[in-house]
Protein backbone atom coordinates (compact mmCIF):
# COMPACT_ATOMS: atom_id res chain seq x y z
CA UNK A 1 0.00 0.00 0.00
CA UNK A 2 1.43 3.51 -0.90
CA UNK A 3 2.21 6.17 1.50
CA UNK A 4 -0.38 8.58 0.47
CA UNK A 5 -3.35 6.09 0.18
CA UNK A 6 -2.47 4.62 3.93
CA UNK A 7 -2.36 8.44 5.04
CA UNK A 8 -5.57 9.24 3.19
CA UNK A 9 -7.21 6.37 4.49
CA UNK A 10 -5.86 6.74 8.28
CA UNK A 11 -7.29 10.44 7.86
CA UNK A 12 -11.09 9.36 6.32
CA UNK A 13 -10.94 6.58 9.32
CA UNK A 14 -10.12 9.92 12.13
CA UNK A 15 -12.94 11.99 10.14
CA UNK A 16 -14.98 8.97 10.87
CA UNK A 17 -14.66 8.31 14.47
CA UNK A 18 -14.80 12.00 15.53
CA UNK A 19 -18.12 12.10 13.76
CA UNK A 20 -19.24 9.09 15.56
CA UNK A 21 -17.98 10.80 18.77
CA UNK A 22 -19.87 13.94 17.94
CA UNK A 23 -23.37 11.78 17.20
CA UNK A 24 -23.51 13.41 13.56
CA UNK A 25 -22.49 12.78 10.33
CA UNK A 26 -23.72 16.22 9.01
CA UNK A 27 -20.59 17.74 8.76
CA UNK A 28 -19.34 15.55 5.83
CA UNK A 29 -21.21 14.82 3.23
CA UNK A 30 -18.64 12.34 1.46
CA UNK A 31 -19.47 10.18 4.61
CA UNK A 32 -22.96 10.86 5.70
CA UNK A 33 -25.31 8.17 4.53
CA UNK A 34 -27.30 8.69 2.02
CA UNK A 35 -30.83 10.01 2.18
CA UNK A 36 -33.59 7.55 2.45
CA UNK A 37 -35.63 7.40 -0.81
CA UNK A 38 -38.74 9.50 -0.98
CA UNK A 39 -40.75 6.92 -1.86
CA UNK A 40 -40.14 4.89 1.42
CA UNK A 41 -41.75 7.79 3.04
CA UNK A 42 -44.73 8.26 0.76
CA UNK A 43 -45.64 4.70 1.27
CA UNK A 44 -45.53 5.33 5.20
CA UNK A 45 -47.49 8.66 5.70
CA UNK A 46 -50.99 9.82 4.74
CA UNK A 47 -51.05 12.51 1.83
CA UNK A 48 -51.58 15.23 4.82
CA UNK A 49 -48.57 14.13 6.29
CA UNK A 50 -46.18 14.18 3.06
CA UNK A 51 -46.65 17.51 2.68
CA UNK A 52 -45.68 18.88 6.35
CA UNK A 53 -42.96 15.85 6.48
CA UNK A 54 -39.44 17.04 5.97
CA UNK A 55 -38.36 16.66 2.59
CA UNK A 56 -35.37 14.50 1.59
CA UNK A 57 -35.01 16.18 -2.33
CA UNK A 58 -35.92 19.75 -3.56
CA UNK A 59 -38.93 20.93 -5.31
CA UNK A 60 -38.93 19.64 -8.84
CA UNK A 61 -36.08 17.04 -8.54
CA UNK A 62 -36.88 14.37 -11.00
CA UNK A 63 -36.35 11.14 -8.92
CA UNK A 64 -37.08 8.48 -11.58
CA UNK A 65 -37.61 7.99 -15.34
CA UNK A 66 -39.31 5.29 -16.92
CA UNK A 67 -40.02 4.72 -20.69
CA UNK A 68 -41.78 2.02 -22.30
CA UNK A 69 -41.49 1.67 -26.09
CA UNK A 70 -39.67 5.11 -26.38
CA UNK A 71 -37.07 5.06 -29.50
CA UNK A 72 -34.61 2.27 -28.51
CA UNK A 73 -35.49 1.15 -25.00
CA UNK A 74 -38.49 -0.91 -25.10
CA UNK A 75 -38.52 -0.79 -21.30
CA UNK A 76 -36.39 1.35 -18.72
CA UNK A 77 -36.07 2.28 -15.09
CA UNK A 78 -33.71 4.93 -14.05
CA UNK A 79 -33.66 6.27 -10.53
CA UNK A 80 -31.60 9.31 -10.32
CA UNK A 81 -29.95 11.12 -7.71
CA UNK A 82 -30.84 14.33 -6.62
CA UNK A 83 -27.70 16.08 -7.71
CA UNK A 84 -25.49 15.06 -10.55
CA UNK A 85 -26.09 12.57 -12.44
CA UNK A 86 -23.83 11.13 -15.67
CA UNK A 87 -25.37 9.20 -18.43
CA UNK A 88 -22.69 6.98 -20.30
CA UNK A 89 -22.95 4.40 -23.34
CA UNK A 90 -21.78 3.29 -26.66
CA UNK A 91 -22.98 5.07 -29.79
CA UNK A 92 -26.89 4.18 -30.23
CA UNK A 93 -27.40 2.67 -27.11
CA UNK A 94 -30.07 5.15 -25.90
CA UNK A 95 -28.46 8.15 -23.59
CA UNK A 96 -29.80 10.83 -25.95
CA UNK A 97 -33.02 8.71 -26.22
CA UNK A 98 -33.33 9.82 -21.89
CA UNK A 99 -32.98 13.71 -22.73
CA UNK A 100 -35.49 13.30 -25.24
CA UNK A 101 -38.38 11.52 -23.14
CA UNK A 102 -37.78 14.37 -20.68
CA UNK A 103 -38.32 17.23 -23.34
CA UNK A 104 -41.57 14.91 -24.58
CA UNK A 105 -42.85 14.15 -20.92
CA UNK A 106 -42.90 17.36 -20.09
CA UNK A 107 -45.15 18.31 -23.02
CA UNK A 108 -42.90 20.04 -25.19
CA UNK A 109 -43.00 19.93 -29.10
CA UNK A 110 -40.65 16.58 -30.58
CA UNK A 111 -38.36 19.02 -33.10
CA UNK A 112 -37.69 20.40 -30.03
CA UNK A 113 -35.48 17.06 -28.62
CA UNK A 114 -32.67 17.66 -31.17
CA UNK A 115 -34.12 14.90 -33.74
CA UNK A 116 -35.10 15.22 -37.05
CA UNK A 117 -38.73 15.21 -36.70
CA UNK A 118 -42.08 17.00 -36.46
CA UNK A 119 -43.92 14.70 -34.74
CA UNK A 120 -44.10 12.51 -31.61
CA UNK A 121 -45.25 9.75 -33.37
CA UNK A 122 -41.61 8.98 -34.40
CA UNK A 123 -40.09 8.83 -31.37
CA UNK A 124 -42.31 5.93 -30.64
CA UNK A 125 -40.24 2.52 -30.56
CA UNK A 126 -40.58 0.64 -33.97
CA UNK A 127 -43.57 -1.55 -34.83
CA UNK A 128 -45.29 -0.65 -31.40
CA UNK A 129 -48.47 1.38 -31.12
CA UNK A 130 -47.83 3.59 -28.27
CA UNK A 131 -44.66 4.71 -25.89
CA UNK A 132 -45.19 5.59 -22.32
CA UNK A 133 -43.15 8.09 -20.72
CA UNK A 134 -43.19 8.19 -16.13
CA UNK A 135 -41.20 10.88 -14.71
CA UNK A 136 -41.71 10.98 -11.06
CA UNK A 137 -41.49 14.46 -9.61
CA UNK A 138 -40.00 15.60 -5.84
CA UNK A 139 -42.71 18.06 -4.66
CA UNK A 140 -43.22 18.89 -1.06
CA UNK A 141 -42.46 22.19 1.41
CA UNK A 142 -43.63 26.01 0.68
CA UNK A 143 -43.69 26.12 -2.83
CA UNK A 144 -45.23 22.42 -3.86
CA UNK A 145 -47.75 22.40 -6.47
CA UNK A 146 -50.62 21.13 -5.66
CA UNK A 147 -49.49 18.56 -2.74
CA UNK A 148 -53.03 18.06 -1.50
CA UNK A 149 -53.66 16.35 -4.26
CA UNK A 150 -50.03 14.74 -4.93
CA UNK A 151 -48.15 14.88 -1.55
CA UNK A 152 -44.34 14.50 -1.87
CA UNK A 153 -44.22 13.22 -5.19
CA UNK A 154 -45.73 14.32 -8.95
CA UNK A 155 -45.71 11.30 -11.60
CA UNK A 156 -46.29 12.79 -14.95
CA UNK A 157 -47.40 10.20 -17.24
CA UNK A 158 -47.14 10.65 -21.22
CA UNK A 159 -48.42 8.64 -23.57
CA UNK A 160 -47.14 8.83 -27.29
CA UNK A 161 -49.61 6.96 -29.75
CA UNK A 162 -48.87 6.61 -33.58
CA UNK A 163 -53.12 6.65 -34.03
CA UNK A 164 -54.49 9.68 -31.97
CA UNK A 165 -53.52 11.92 -29.79
CA UNK A 166 -50.63 12.43 -26.87
CA UNK A 167 -52.55 12.12 -23.59
CA UNK A 168 -51.23 13.18 -19.36
CA UNK A 169 -52.00 11.95 -16.38
CA UNK A 170 -50.51 13.39 -13.18
CA UNK A 171 -50.60 11.23 -10.18
CA UNK A 172 -49.74 10.79 -6.56
CA UNK A 173 -47.87 9.07 -3.86
CA UNK A 174 -51.39 8.10 -2.58
CA UNK A 175 -52.39 6.53 -5.39
CA UNK A 176 -54.38 9.76 -6.62
CA UNK A 177 -54.67 10.17 -10.63
CA UNK A 178 -56.17 12.44 -12.91
CA UNK A 179 -56.25 13.46 -16.87
CA UNK A 180 -53.95 16.69 -17.51
CA UNK A 181 -53.04 19.12 -20.21
CA UNK A 182 -50.28 20.09 -21.77
CA UNK A 183 -50.42 23.22 -20.05
CA UNK A 184 -50.66 22.07 -16.68
CA UNK A 185 -47.88 19.79 -17.61
CA UNK A 186 -45.74 22.25 -18.78
CA UNK A 187 -46.56 24.99 -15.97
CA UNK A 188 -45.25 22.16 -13.62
Amino acid sequence: MSTKRAAMESRNANQQAQLDAEGSSQNSPTLAPKPKKAKSVQQRLPVASVASAPQTHENGVILEIMLTNFMNHSHLKLELDPHVNFIVGKNGSGKSAIVASLVAGFGVKAKSTGRNTNTTKSLIRHGQPEATIEIHIANGGADHFHADEFGATIIVETKLRRIGSTTYRLSGASGFSRKSTRDEIREL
